[in-house]
This record gives C-alpha cells, structure tokens and sequence, in this order.
C-alpha cells in the first residue's frame, strides 16, 4: 500500500497556529514541497554575549571550515 500525504486545511493550521499562541509559543512555518512543518520560534535574547575571545575564535573556526571546503560558502 503506499503512503499518501495527509490534507491539511486553513483550518487545521489556524487551530494549531491559535493552539500554541494560546500556549505561549510563538509558531513559524516551513513549507517545502510537499511537506508543511511548524517550527517553534526562539525569541529569547541569549544570556551571556560572547567575550571578544569567543567571538575571535568563532571567526577563526569559521575560517578554518571554508578553507577546508575549498572556498565554498
């Protein structure tokens, strides 16, 4: 037998959009061909911010992983 994909109404996705708002989390959605994904949304400002050291190696690693690509982004 083989899989067919669910339908999903307007509907459907007010409710579960409504759902989570209603919940305290704010929802965004991923379409993609075939397939429809709700992705929760962080809005938190992170804690700590990155010292100067921190943000010098993320950039150095960063380096690092392009040149080992050959360049490619």
């Amino acid at each position: 037998m083989v899989a067919r994909p669910a339908l999903i109404r307007q509907s459907d996705v007010t409710r579960i959009m409504r759902g989570a708002k209603d919940a305290g989390i704010t929802m965004g959605i991923v379409v993609t061909t075939g397939e429809v994904r709700f992705v929760p949304v962080d809005e938190m400002e992170p804690e700590q911010k990155l010292s100067g050291l921190d943000q010098w190696k993320a950039k150095r690693d960063a380096r690092k992983a392009k040149a080992q690509a050959g360049g490619r982004s």
